[in-house]
């Protein structure tokens, strides 16, 4: 007879050829952190029934979920190019249309992330929407790459922008992004964990409700949104836990 202990007490009888189960430490220390709001993933295992994605942030349930982006973003299964990692896809041509969400981000404090890889495209891409459209010069939470693929952060409306990262690589490689803001702390832009631009704030945002996917094309292996600035002090532990995990787990330099 065969018996193998595991750790916690429990003796399993015939237990030969048992499945290794990998424990995500790093992604568990992330989900400990405070002020999830949203956290989507690719992969079946986060596909509901409906074809919406699950919300995976801490505490929220089955009435949070995420709205349908279309029967063209998925299989939700395909792979990020040089990866196994499934994503979220989006297509090509930049054709899905952004899908407004069941909750508003934090008017005085916000963090936007993602992980993704995006073909070159001669185009405007957007990521992250506010919806509706805000009139010109209100401030509303609005990320994308212009035509030249730089990664920006807009005031509300696409014509004016914040800040721009007009050096750092986004297209053709896996990259993680991260806009945050806060009234304290103004606007930053960063890269595989590092910061690469940043800008004052003028105050607080007049429009909190947004819209995800926009005219993204590519594909997206995690995005979420916190309602805190993860780059303003005070909050360097939790973003060193987050950046690590996600830098690590995609194996982004």
């Amino acid at each position: 007879m065969t018996h193998a202990k595991i750790n916690v007490g429990v003796t399993l009888t015939h237990a030969t050829g048992l499945r290794k189960i990998d424990t995500d430490r790093p992604g568990l220390a992330a989900a400990a952190v405070t002020g999830w709001q949203m956290l989507l993933s690719g992969g079946d295992a986060y596909l509901k029934s409906d074809h919406g994605l699950k919300n995976r942030a801490p505490g929220m349930t089955e009435k949070d979920t995420m709205p349908v982006p279309g029967a063209s973003v998925f299989p939700a299964t395909r792979s990020i190019p040089t990866t196994n990692h499934p994503s979220i896809f989006c297509p090509l041509d930049g054709s899905i249309s952004d899908h407004t969400v069941p909750f508003t981000m934090n008017p005085d404090a916000w963090t936007f992330l993602a992980v993704i890889h995006m073909p070159t495209a001669a185009a405007v891409r957007e990521i992250l929407v506010p919806r509706p459209n805000p009139s010109s010069g209100q401030l509303a939470p609005r990320v994308g790459f212009n035509t030249s693929g730089h990664l920006k952060l807009f005031e509300g409306v696409n014509s004016s922008t914040i800040c721009e990262d007009t050096s750092g690589q986004y297209q053709d490689e896996a990259v993680l992004i991260m806009a945050t803001f806060s009234t304290g702390q103004g606007y930053s832009l960063r890269r595989n964990g590092v910061q690469v631009a940043n800008a004052a704030a003028t105050g607080a945002m007049d429009q909190v409700t947004i819209g995800l996917f926009g005219t993204f094309a590519g594909y997206i292996g995690h995005m979420g949104i916190l309602s805190k600035d993860l780059a303003a002090a005070g909050n360097e532990t939790d973003l060193l836990v987050i950046e690590d995990w996600l830098i690590g787990k995609y194996g982004l330099t």
